[in-house]
């Protein structure tokens, strides 16, 4: 009678165990498995859409994210990772890439051919369009405040530019926001993104040194 009763108990624990060291997993990861998970659209936080001919990829970059990014493959200790974010803190980042769709081989030749040439069209996406980039979140409208627009010159059949937004939220708690890219003056419409905070939230903390 006695290990009828404790047995099943014990089942119980290990269940219960089994489950909570499962989900630790997810909250915590080692450095590639964080960076795969963020970029998985699967998560929420890496998206694309189709505009014309070109593939608009956009990955919302968490600050752990941004900082391995920054540090290029180097190995950072934990607490030069954690001055590196509390530097960047107050800020939402962004990638945002231009990829090759059906049938075209190089984005910017393609808009360039579409736009009056390559020069203007270089010239357009290294300043202009800046002011064509917005995030909506709780009901207010933000600028895009940090642009860096990267010129591969032929080197590679996409463009990328790096993007910063104001974030508004800073008590741990994320809603929702839809990041905006108004490509009309590329002949691309506007193109929308929604983030969702749920899936911020979701993001796994980073195992440091």
């Amino acid at each position: 009678m006695f290990f009828s009763r404790v047995f099943p108990g014990l089942a119980a624990i290990c269940v219960v165990a089994t489950i909570f060291l499962s989900c630790q997993k997810e909250k915590y990861k080692e450095e590639k498995e964080y960076l795969g998970w963020v970029a998985n659209p699967a998560n929420g936080l890496h998206q694309q859409a189709n505009a014309d001919r070109v593939v608009v990829d956009v990955q919302y970059k968490p600050l752990d994210y941004q900082v391995l990014l920054e540090a290029h493959g180097i190995k950072m200790s934990g607490e030069k990772q954690e001055s590196r974010k509390q530097q960047l803190k107050g800020m939402q980042y962004y990638t945002l890439k231009f990829l090759p769709g059906e049938k075209v081989n190089d984005v910017l030749a393609y808009l360039g051919d579409r736009n009056g040439g390559l020069l203007p069209v270089t010239d357009r996406l290294g300043y202009e369009f800046q002011q064509s980039i917005r995030i909506y979140q709780h009901g207010d409208t933000l600028p895009c405040q940090l642009y860096h627009f990267e010129n591969m010159y032929g080197i590679s059949p996409y463009v990328s530019f790096s993007l910063g937004f104001e974030e508004q939220d800073s008590t741990g708690k994320y809603g929702d926001r839809m990041l905006e890219i108004d490509g009309r003056s590329l002949g691309l419409g506007v193109i929308e993104f929604p983030i969702k905070g749920s899936d911020i939230e979701q993001t796994p903390h980073l195992i440091t040194n």
